[in-house]
């Protein structure tokens, strides 16, 4: 994680970016926060922050519903 962005390594070696304002509870999380985090087959998972991101919506470019525009 940027500043800015959430960076996700494949593992073919390819990057997927999304901007940090795609995600308000990450954006608002402290570093410990956003360190804290679970990779799973489809996704990241932060506990203590009760978001859930899926490779499939980064994709897709799928935004949280309360993303700053």
């Amino acid at each position: 994680m940027t500043d800015t962005h959430l960076v996700v390594g494949l593992e073919d070696g390819r990057q997927i970016m999304s901007p940090l304002n795609c995600y308000p509870r990450l954006i608002a999380a402290s570093a410990a926060e956003r360190q804290d985090f679970e990779i799973s087959p489809f996704g990241i998972h932060w506990p203590t922050l009760d978001e859930d991101i899926g490779l499939s919506g980064m994709l897709r470019d799928q935004r949280s519903q309360n993303a700053v525009s």
